[in-house]
C-alpha cells in the first residue's frame, strides 16, 4: 500500500472534504473515526470516498480500526473490520488505502480481534491473489492460513503433519500440546486420529474455533502442559509438541524431567514430534543441548530442518522426531501426493526428507529442572528471530 507523510488528520470527515484532501502530490491523508454506511450505518458517513478520478490524484485515505465507530450495537468482530477494509479497497484500490491508529501512548497495539483492550491475538489479511489469515501472539506470528484454500502457508506445518503420520500410519490417538490455529490437530482429526489438546491460553482456543475453523475431536484442557504431563493418564500413539511462541519454546517443557513425563504418555511404538526454532551452524549450543537432552530419554532422535543448514547462518524451524525405536526413513515420494499450499510447497518438496546430525564433540549439556533453561542457552537465536520480525512486521502490529 502507498505510504507517505501526513498532511492533515481531521477527527471527522464531512461530505466533500475527501475530494479536497486527496492531494495531487500523493501526500498521505489520515482520516480518523471513519465508518462506512454501506457496511454499518453511522452518523459520520464516508460515502464521499466515491470521488472522481480516484487514481489520478495520488492521495491516500487512512482508516483507523476504532471499535466504537465500527459497531455501536455490540463489540465488533474481526469480520466487521475486514468488511470495512474490503469495501474501501474494492472501491478505490489498495494503493489508495492505508490503516492507522490514533493511539500514541507508545505501548498500545492495534487489536482487531479483541478491540476493547490491549491485544494478544490479531489477524492480518493480504489482498491480491492470496488472502492469508494469521494468528499473532504478542507481535509474533504463530500460524498462517489461506482463507480460501484453508491450508497452512508455512512449511513447518506440513513437516509436523506428514512426517509423524508417515512413520506411524497405524496411529489412532494423538496428544497435541499447543493448539495454535488448530491446523495441525485438525489435520490429524480429519484422518481419523482422535486428538486431545492441551493449550494454556483460552483465547487461543476461541480464536482457533472462530477464525480458523478448528473443531475438537477429543478432550481439550486449558492448562499448563507440564502439569498435565506429570499426571498419570492416557497413552498416545503420537504426541505433537508445538508450543513454539514465535521466538522460543518454553524451556520448562524441554528439560530431561519434562521429557521423561512426556515419554510416559507414549503408547508402545509411539512417536513424539517437536517443533522448535534451532540453529545448526552458528551458536549451536542451545539446539545441541536440547538434542543431547532428548537422547537421554529416547533411544532415537532425528532432526528434520525446514531449511538448508549450510545456507546463511543455518537456523530456522526444525521438526524433531523422538521415539524408543528408530523410525523408518521418509519415503522419497512423501508429500508428492498430499495437498500443500503453493506458498509452502517449494520448501516442503526440497526439505521434507532432509535430516541433520551434529558432528561428534559438538558442545552441549543436558537440560534439567535445576539448571539454566534453554531460553538462556540460545539468546543469540532469539535475538535473530526478533530482529527479523522487526524488519518484516508492520509497526501497527508491534508498536
Amino acid at each position: 500500500m502507498t505510504t507517505g507523510r501526513t498532511s492533515e488528520a481531521p477527527t471527522l470527515a464531512g461530505r466533500g472534504r475527501f475530494r479536497s484532501m486527496l492531494s495531487p502530490t500523493g501526500l498521505l491523508v489520515l482520516v480518523f473515526l471513519l465508518s462506512l454506511p454501506a457496511v454499518t450505518p453511522r452518523l459520520y458517513a464516508a460515502d464521499e470516498i466515491e470521488y472522481e478520478n480516484k487514481g489520478g490524484k495520488g492521495g491516500t485515505i487512512g482508516i483507523t480500526p476504532y471499535a466504537p465507530f465500527i459497531r455501536s450495537d455490540r463489540a465488533p468482530t474481526l469480520e466487521d473490520y475486514v468488511d470495512h477494509f474490503d469495501y474501501v479497497i474494492k472501491l478505490i484500490g489498495e494503493d489508495h488505502v492505508t490503516l492507522a491508529t490514533d493511539m500514541f501512548d507508545g505501548k498500545t497495539k492495534v487489536n482487531w480481534a479483541t478491540p476493547w483492550y490491549y491485544p494478544e491475538i490479531t489477524r492480518g489479511a493480504g489482498y491480491g491473489t492470496r488472502r492469508v489469515r494469521s494468528l499473532v501472539l504478542d507481535g509474533l506470528t504463530q500460524s498462517g492460513m489461506d482463507v480460501d484454500e484453508r491450508l497452512s502457508v508455512y512449511e513447518y506445518t506440513y513437516h509436523m503433519q506428514f512426517l509423524p503420520r508417515s512413520m506411524r500410519p497405524e496411529g489412532r490417538t494423538a496428544l497435541a500440546i499447543g493448539l495454535g490455529a488448530g491446523l495441525i490437530p485438525g489435520w490429524y482429526a480429519a484422518r481419523g486420529v482422535r486428538t486431545d489438546v492441551v493449550e494454556i491460553n483460552p483465547d487461543v482456543v476461541e480464536l482457533a474455533r472462530e477464525h480458523f475453523g478448528w473443531r475438537p475431536s477429543g478432550r481439550v484442557r486449558i492448562e499448563d502442559a507440564r502439569r498435565v504431563l506429570r499426571e498419570a493418564g492416557e497413552s498416545y500413539d503420537l504426541v505433537i509438541l508445538d508450543v513454539f511462541t514465535g521466538d522460543a519454546t518454553p524451556g520448562h517443557l524441554l528439560t530431561r524431567e519434562a521429557l521423561q513425563d512426556l515419554r510416559s504418555h507414549l503408547a508402545p511404538g509411539g512417536l513424539v514430534a517437536l517443533n522448535l526454532a534451532g540453529s545448526l551452524r552458528t551458536e549451536t549450543f542451545g539446539t545441541a543441548s536440547l538434542v543431547k537432552t532428548l537422547e537421554t530419554v529416547f533411544a532415537s532422535v532425528r532432526l528434520h530442518p525446514t531449511f538448508d543448514p549450510g545456507e546463511g547462518e543455518g537456523w530456522g524451524n526444525i521438526v524433531v522426531l523422538a521415539s524408543d525405536a528408530p523410525p523408518p526413513p521418509a519415503e522419497a515420494s512423501l508429500g508428492a501426493s498430499l495437498l500443500v499450499h503453493p506458498m509452502a510447497r517449494p520448501a516442503v518438496e526440497r526439505f521434507l526428507r532432509t535430516t541433520f546430525r551434529f558432528p561428534p564433540g559438538t558442545a552441549a549439556e543436558v537440560l534439567t529442572d535445576d539448571g539454566p533453561p534453554l531460553d538462556l542457552r540460545d539468546v543469540w537465536l532469539r535475538e535473530r528471530i526478533r530482529r527479523g520480525l522487526l524488519e518484516a512486521t508492520e509497526w501497527s502490529v508491534l508498536s
